[in-house]
């Protein structure tokens, strides 16, 4: 089930909009303290109750058409019960392997929460991403995916002397 970000309850939207763009620059285990201080907070002073059930927030539902048009104005992010997402990733990833090449994804609930990340990151007017750490963990594979999933060229450079 697909539903609109606006009309969803405006406490999980807060709580959502801090983890992301607070929570997902510490590190290590000031993650943690800071999800139980704002959970803490907006449960004390506003009576939020964190959902039990895993959703991600996506613009993956836009059409071609919007996405081609270049105005991000008109693209609207989703909330995405975890079962449709799967879904509709895998349709991508199907899609993009038929087209390009294997890439071999196994689509388990962390891999959804990166691919809703990245994708919150690159739907934003100027937004780009950095990545770098240890080889193997699939950051490339979902940049490739997402990458065709948004219509971008995706491009690496080449690092020389």
């Amino acid at each position: 089930m697909v539903t609109d970000c606006p009309p969803s309850p405006p406490l999980q939207a807060i709580a959502h909009e801090g983890l992301r763009v607070f929570r997902d620059r510490l590190v290590g285990d000031h993650q943690e303290q800071f999800t139980s201080m704002l959970y803490g907070t907006l449960t004390s002073l506003l009576g939020y109750k964190p959902d039990a059930t895993p959703w991600y927030t996506s613009t993956l539902g836009a059409s071609a058409e919007e996405r081609i048009s270049g105005d991000l104005t008109k693209i609207k992010m989703l909330r995405w019960e975890q079962d449709t997402f799967a879904e509709l990733v895998a349709e991508k990833l199907k899609g993009y392997e038929r087209e390009h090449k294997e890439l071999n994804l196994l689509l388990f609930p962390e891999v959804l929460e990166r691919v809703s990340r990245f994708d919150r990151v690159l739907s934003q007017q100027g937004g780009s991403l950095l990545l770098c750490g240890n080889s193997g963990v699939g950051r490339r594979s979902l940049m490739l995916l997402l990458a065709y999933m948004h219509n971008m060229d995706f491009i690496t450079p080449k690092m020389t002397k």
